[in-house]
């Protein structure tokens, strides 16, 4: 284990100090950091966060989530290309009948891309796929 996916909630938690998870997700990434994780995240993961802390906080606390998401040595942004897309697209499609967005599709998609099993979240959308929720 030395991957991780880090979703919109672990995002949101971090940067937001009002959000209910704040303190526990200031915690986990702590843990991340400590155990030389490398990790991972999407350019559709930061366009979530970035919406979700500006309508929840103000467009200045979603800047600087941004801008310390993008300018960090630490997280590597994956960007959703016409592979990745198609992908999901297709996985879409498949999985209807669940309520999962486009944007956890795209999720699933990356992490079987890249093998990657371990995933900071908040919620349990993705655990059915057989990824390992990190706390």
């Amino acid at each position: 284990m030395n991957k991780i996916f880090i979703d919109t909630g672990g995002w949101v938690g971090l940067f937001n100090k009002r959000d209910k998870f704040h303190q526990g997700a200031s915690q986990i990434y702590k843990k991340i950091k400590a155990n030389k994780l490398e990790i991972y995240t999407s350019d559709y993961i930061i366009d979530e966060t970035v919406t979700l802390i500006k309508s929840h906080s103000n467009s200045d606390a979603a800047i600087n989530a941004g801008n310390a998401l993008m300018r960090s040595q630490l997280v590597n942004i994956i960007n959703v290309d016409a592979n990745i897309f198609n992908k999901t697209w297709l996985n879409f499609q498949k999985y209807k009948d669940k309520d999962y967005s486009f944007t956890d599709v795209s999720t699933i998609s990356i992490m079987h891309e890249l093998k990657i099993i371990h995933l900071f979240a908040f919620d349990d959308n993705l655990i059915n796929f057989g990824f390992v929720k990190y706390a």
